[in-house]
């Protein structure tokens, strides 16, 4: 009856529903106590003129203290969309009155605003939300809450070694490469005791996984195995190559035996499922100052018609000339490609030519005096990520919202997801940021860069999903033995569609 509001912003319902044919939407509510007893999912249908339906939760009154607390999870399509933070007066039932506010709601994060059901539209096999606490998952219709009794931070900072150590070593670009077994041997190891410890309760998710982290790192769910653990000195699978280039399981091993004979590169998460992510750290929640709907899906994005394209001298390394290979590589796959020497070119080329692609190569570090993490390209061109506003992602117009690929040191600091570079990107004005979490090296980035972008464009004419694209891309590099792309990191809606 009174509308529809996102806090203090009121909309059309046309805003809601893009589509005139649609009259309602099915939005599932997740109530979550917070005294950590267990979730309650019930079904609402949304109207798009008058009242939904209504949803009762029942709870328990705190013994001590006057008011109860409580996260109020929507979902659409196997998505959470929204998530409040609701805090309730408790009286006795003979009490007059009381002090207090009542009831109080608080918006912490929206990841959608519009929810007409289009029908090319992904359906999420799952869906996560994670804090320092707990992880909430849904899956089919079914939540469960579960305790995190895994540091999540040790168990990140191990498998952010184990990356960077074998991509900053010599590594052979041959899957079957005895280092890169042992990689993935470690990684199976380490990933199949996160999956008892946060996920065996709730399995599998059938489709693409949604995960939005109210944590102040990286949530490492991309790393999770879950095939039963190798065996000590356990191969590939013979298979392997074939099964990461088709993007399927060839089922040639035994998936019961355990511990397993083999290993298997599509018990990765991130090498069998398409990945979502969102960031909400809770320094940023009930901030509404501080608080942006991201970009949403709206039509196909076109990408590399007009590409942005910057570069530390760093990238060099001890390899000269490494920076010019990449652009003459990245000109080979673009209609045209604009270079910027310094940030006010940069800013100038942003608004002249409206690009659609930004392809960063760069070097972060603190500011020495801030300690904001800050960005170089060419020599010492530095822009603290504070100032990576709206001005130097896209035209003032706002009509494109451009993707970013930005790989450099850490362009996803997995210790301060939410105030990192990839975050700034996606708040101010990217669709989606195609980013790395460890330190990578220049010779890495002159062969995995081209390659990103010819993958990409290899499929040009066709209308195809982020989240899709990047699970290839994974799947594609790792089989050619290219262990960097076991860095990469995407951010953002994974229903947004590219043509090149």
């Amino acid at each position: 009856k009174q509308g529809w509001a996102h806090g203090d912003l009121v909309f059309d319902d046309k805003e809601i529903f893009k589509s005139p044919e649609t009259k309602t939407a099915e939005i599932q509510l997740l109530f979550q106590p917070d005294d950590e007893s267990q979730p309650i999912l019930t079904t609402i249908i949304l109207p798009r003129k008058g009242d939904s339906n209504s949803a009762t939760f029942p709870f328990q009154a705190p013994v001590d203290g006057n008011q109860f607390s409580a996260k109020i999870f929507a979902f659409h399509r196997g998505k959470i969309i929204q998530m409040i933070q609701l805090t309730v007066a408790v009286v006795p039932s003979a009490a007059t009155s009381f002090r207090g506010s009542g009831i109080r709601v608080e918006t912490h994060i929206c990841t959608r605003k519009m929810l007409d059901q289009r029908e090319d539209d992904l359906d999420f096999g799952g869906s996560l939300y994670i804090d320092d606490k707990q992880i909430i998952a849904v899956r089919n219709g079914i939540s469960k809450s579960i305790p995190i009794s895994l540091d999540l931070n040790v168990y990140l900072k191990k498998i952010k070694e184990l990356i960077q150590r074998s991509i900053l070593s010599s590594y052979t670009e041959d899957l079957l490469a005895p280092p890169n077994v042992t990689l993935l041997q470690s990684l199976a190891e380490l990933g199949a005791m996160a999956y008892d410890e946060c996920l065996r309760e709730v399995g599998v998710p059938d489709g693409p996984i949604q995960i939005v982290s109210a944590s102040s790192e990286i949530v490492p769910i991309d790393w999770i195995y879950t095939k039963p653990v190798p065996k000590e000195g356990a191969g590939l699978c013979p298979h392997a190559v074939t099964a990461l280039q088709a993007g399927s399981c060839q089922g040639c091993c035994d998936s019961t035996e355990e511990p397993a004979p083999y290993i298997c590169p599509l018990g990765f998460l991130c090498l069998s499922h398409v990945i979502e992510r969102h960031s909400k750290p809770k320094a940023m929640a009930g901030n509404d100052s501080a608080y942006k709907l991201k970009e949403e899906p709206q039509g196909v994005l076109r990408v590399f018609q007009e590409i942005l394209f910057a570069a530390s001298e760093r990238v060099n390394g001890s390899v000269v000339g490494t920076r010019d290979q990449i652009k003459t590589a990245i000109r080979q796959h673009s209609a045209h490609v604009s270079e910027a020497t310094d940030w006010d070119i940069w800013t100038n080329l942003i608004s002249q030519n409206s690009p659609d692609s930004l392809v960063l190569l760069v070097h972060i570090e603190p500011d020495p005096v801030s300690g904001i993490d800050r960005m170089e390209i060419e020599k010492a061109q530095w822009l603290k990520i504070s100032h990576l506003v709206e001005a130097k992602i896209r035209n003032k117009s706002g009509k494109i919202a451009p993707m970013v690929i930005a790989i450099g040191c850490e362009s996803s600091n997995i210790n301060n997801a939410g105030f990192d570079m990839t975050s700034r990107f996606l708040v101010n004005g990217a669709a989606f940021v195609i980013s790395c979490f460890t330190k990578v090296k220049g010779s890495q980035l002159r062969t995995v860069v081209p390659k990103l972008v010819a993958q990409i464009r290899q499929r040009s004419g066709e209308e195809i999903r982020v989240g899709e694209v990047m699970l290839w891309l994974r799947q594609q590099l790792i089989a050619e033995g290219q262990m960097v792309a076991l860095s990469l990191v995407a951010h953002g809606d994974a229903d947004w569609k590219i043509k090149s």
